[in-house]
């Protein structure tokens, strides 16, 4: 495992060398306010009082103010510009969860207009007399009455002295005449 020196560790960090969810690194040696050196740790996530680390001993949190200085004030920059990040990725999340209800809004909008649209196209036919590519079948009848027969398929077709009506999944595909 290669280790990085603090100032390596900060640029290679500042410079964005890799977008990660939570930024994990190795530091060769942590100096803690009470003497104690832990060697091979990991930074795993930056927490609001606490940095998260992973060592040979296991996982667990450090205070900040455990952490002796330069390190200390290298960690809390990066607490910051991970909190920063998370609340930008959060505020970027809830942007986008906002449009999808405003777009499902308006989709919902759009189909309550055209539903309203075809039910007066429907009735308007209905009251003509004719019949239209979309009509149900129960719509159908109401202008055209009982069939003389019907042709099951995977197109049902209704037989009139005048015509062949053609429906699939109740609804009018074409009508011909005969």
């Amino acid at each position: 495992m290669r280790y990085l020196t603090l100032a390596a560790l900060m640029l290679t960090v500042l410079s964005g060398a890799e977008e990660k969810k939570e930024i994990t690194f190795p530091i060769a040696e942590m100096k803690l306010t009470n003497g104690r050196v832990w060697k091979n740790v990991t930074v795993i996530r930056y927490e609001k009082e606490s940095v998260v680390v992973k060592s040979s001993a296991g996982v667990g949190p450090i205070p900040y103010n455990y952490v002796s200085e330069p390190l200390r004030g290298f960690l809390l920059t990066e607490r910051e510009a991970s909190l920063a990040k998370r609340e930008a990725s959060q505020r970027a999340t809830q942007t986008a969860e906002n449009k999808l209800r405003n777009e499902t809004a308006v989709n919902e909008q759009a189909d309550e207009q055209a539903k309203a649209q075809r039910e007066k196209t429907v009735r308007e036919a209905i009251f003509d007399g004719r019949v239209i590519a979309g009509m149900t079948q129960a719509e159908a009848y109401k202008v055209l009455g009982a069939p003389l027969r019907k042709n099951d398929g995977a197109v049902e077709q209704w037989v009139y002295n005048h015509s062949y009506v053609y429906f699939r999944d109740d609804s009018l595909l074409s009508v011909r005449r005969r």
